[in-house]
């Protein structure tokens, strides 16, 4: 019996950190829950995303920064130019970023708003203007984000007509052509339905297992003799039946029970 208690009691200091198996037949038996939870917070999100959240629309443009002003914007010399070199490109590479900085100015930006009359602030104007560029690369792309789809375009377009104008004032010998022209976005770029549904659905489904998992935590109750042993660390000598629930089994226990019980045969 000693021999016994001491083996229960260094299994249990060994292996009682937690069982997986329980806590993953808790969650699957509770599949349904998990369910409920995920799709109540994700129509949740989708509702507040639609109700509370004001949908932008994203324009801009890619322009081809250099630092000679007789190169296109296909990297091809104008007439008249030198030749272009690989430390031209170079140069220009790395003043892709400086580039990017004027073009987010203060200046710039005030000035472009005044071309397309609209009433922005500067601290506005530097929240719906940005800018993008790829390292070892000549192009930028330069984007505006706005409530009105309108707006964003043609702040883009005035921002096109006057950037290439200040950056080669500003940095002499400088050019910036004009890639790709801004466009009347179509499309609502901001926020985006089904990602924030998805992350509502996730969000609801781990919730609901982080419930479940807890609940099973905390459960102390003795469903078991094996749960006994576990808990006290002390042998089980024997086990009374539920008589009731083996009536309900169709055994040949269960009849003569039945039999016995009834004084009949």
């Amino acid at each position: 019996m000693k021999e016994y208690l001491k083996e229960k009691k260094q299994k249990k200091e060994t292996v009682e950190e937690i069982d997986l198996i329980p806590l993953f037949k808790a969650v699957v038996s509770k599949w349904w829950l998990i369910v409920i939870f995920a799709v109540v917070l994700g129509m949740v999100s989708y509702f507040v995303t639609d109700t509370f959240v004001t949908p932008t629309y994203r324009s801009g443009f890619t322009a081809y920064v250099n630092n000679r002003s007789g190169v296109t914007a296909n990297g091809t010399e104008a007439a008249g130019s030198k030749k272009l070199t690989t430390s031209d490109i170079t140069a220009s590479q790395s003043l892709v970023k400086t580039y990017s900085k004027i073009i987010l100015s203060r200046s710039v930006l005030t000035e472009a708003a005044s071309k397309a009359n609209l009433n922005y602030t500067p601290s506005q104007l530097s929240k719906m203007v940005s800018t993008n560029t790829e390292d070892e690369t000549e192009v930028i792309g330069v984007y505006v984000t706005a409530e009105d789809p309108k707006v964003a375009a043609q702040l883009a377009s005035a921002i096109a007509d006057v950037a290439p104008q200040m950056i080669s004032q500003i940095i002499e010998g400088s050019s910036m052509q004009i890639i790709d022209e801004p466009l009347v976005p179509t499309s609502i770029y901001s926020p985006n339905y089904s990602k924030n549904t998805a992350v509502g659905f996730l969000i609801g489904a781990v919730i609901a297992v982080a419930i479940i998992v807890i609940k099973e935590l905390l459960d102390d109750h003795v469903k078991n003799e094996e749960d006994l042993e576990d808990k006290f660390a002390i042998p089980v000598v024997g086990v009374i039946p539920d008589v009731n629930s083996a009536v309900k089994q169709s055994s040949k226990y269960a009849y003569a029970y039945k039999m016995n019980e009834g004084g009949k045969k």
